[in-house]
């Protein structure tokens, strides 16, 4: 086998320098961390909304049970979020989820897709 054909393999194997692929990883998670810390803050801002509450109160481990939430109430959210974030969510899944914080990773799950 001679030099070119050895590099072609390389490449074949690896096509992504191991330096460049954690770097990409990195990126990724950093991109998802910003992703779902921006989601959280859009859960807070329309519970706060929606059940009147000081958002300064809320945070991700509000639990929805503690918002005494009705159908309608998820409803309102799964359809702002999906307006804000352009994405679909579905209201049972998201109704499925206890915490602010689980609905928000969640949401941040789905748009990472």
């Amino acid at each position: 086998m001679d030099a070119a054909e050895n590099d072609q393999l390389r490449k074949i194997r690896n096509p992504v320098p191991k330096k460049m692929y954690i770097k990409q990883i990195l990126n990724s998670e950093r991109k998802s961390h910003i992703m779902r810390e921006e989601v959280l803050a859009k859960i807070i801002e329309k519970a706060s909304k929606i059940w009147g509450a000081d958002a300064s109160t809320l945070n991700e481990d509000t639990e929805f049970a503690s918002m005494n939430p009705k159908s309608a109430h998820y409803s309102q959210m799964t359809t702002f979020l999906e307006d804000e974030f352009d994405a679909e969510v579905p209201y049972m899944n998201f109704k499925r989820c206890a915490t602010f914080g689980e609905a928000a990773d969640y949401v941040a799950e789905l748009l990472d897709e």
